[in-house]
């Protein structure tokens, strides 16, 4: 509905810095027109939203603006104890499980103009997506690390860690804690580290002898802001593309363990399958051996003969039987 469409870009606009048209429009999926229209909806009923023209242009809300009352609904509360939810299965945050009772024990006020929702035996907006993070949790210390991250931050310490990066090279860092963030199934820490004069992300299962010292951070720094810068950074990882066949049996595990596109598939059930990983990392490569013969590569043929070789080397390890 345009009514929630108008209240949804005056929050986004609220909540970000000058945004251009097409991005509103991307945002909302509408088109650009669409769009201006609805800065001029929003003009008209008093919310002062300032359009600035040229390459860094776009639409932004003046500060004198606030918005005392925010119309919030059943679901929409559901949606953030959703979020919360995975933020303590996460993080084990004993702040962020008090932010969730409140927010439980505020959402319990809409309880009951869910009755006819549930007498209609639908599920109430906003429970239809569950998620559990805590198997983050699940590698030995890495609680206790998020809790010193966590401290450092708040207190506006530098950290001090012995780090081991990809190339098994080994040093003491010490750096200005931003936030600790989950994704690509993995800890990592966003901090400024001074000799590279960069935000950098630290992996925290290569994190060792983690402390918090008692300098305080070398600047001020904006999480938002370093979050978006890193989120816009291209990725510029060396990649390599796999074409392989694999037998029906393990046509679903590939796709769970793999992902990547089925491409071909052939009466007896084998297929073909394409994916692409970032050239470097470890994980696919050793998911891809763990297939045996189930799997067999096709391109490219550098892949192929790294295989034969490294299998080779394990052959000839077990052949003197020790």
């Amino acid at each position: 509905m345009k009514t929630d469409r108008l209240l949804a870009v005056t929050m986004y606009l609220l909540n970000h810095e000058r945004t251009s048209a097409s991005a509103l429009a991307q945002r909302f999926g509408v088109s650009v027109r669409t769009i201006q229209r609805d800065i001029e909806c929003l003009c008209l009923a008093g919310i002062p939203v300032a359009a600035e023209y040229g390459a860094e242009g776009g639409y932004e809300i003046l500060d004198t603006f606030h918005l005392d009352k925010q119309p919030v609904n059943r679901a929409d509360y559901q949606y953030i104890v959703t979020a919360l939810e995975a933020l303590v299965s996460v993080s084990g945050d004993r702040n962020a499980a008090g932010v969730l009772e409140k927010v439980q024990a505020a959402s319990g006020a809409y309880a009951g103009t869910d009755a006819k929702t549930a007498a209609d035996g639908a599920a109430v907006q906003g429970t239809e997506l569950q998620l559990d993070l805590s198997a983050a949790l699940e590698t030995p210390g890495m609680s206790g690390t998020i809790s010193v991250i966590r401290d450092a931050v708040r207190r506006g310490r530098q950290l001090e860690f012995v780090y081991t990066n990809s190339m098994n090279e080994t040093k003491l860092h010490t750096v200005d804690p931003v936030f600790a963030v989950f994704k690509w199934y993995a800890w990592y820490l966003i901090a400024w580290y001074e000799p590279r004069q960069a935000y950098c992300m630290f992996k925290l299962i290569r994190m060792h002898s983690v402390r918090m010292t008692a300098v305080p951070l070398t600047k001020k720094h904006d999480a938002e802001q370093v979050r978006r810068s890193l989120d816009e950074q291209p990725d510029t990882r060396k990649r390599i593309t796999i074409r392989l066949r694999g037998n029906a049996s393990v046509k679903m595990k590939c796709l769970e363990y793999l992902h990547g596109t089925v491409t071909e598939e052939a009466a007896d059930g084998s297929f073909i399958l394409t994916v692409s990983f970032p050239e470097d990392e470890y994980y696919w490569y050793s998911t891809l051996l763990g297939f045996g013969t189930n799997v067999r590569v096709l391109e490219p043929p550098e892949l192929i003969e790294r295989i034969r070789s490294d299998c080779a080397a394990l052959a000839a390890l077990y052949e003197d039987g020790n």
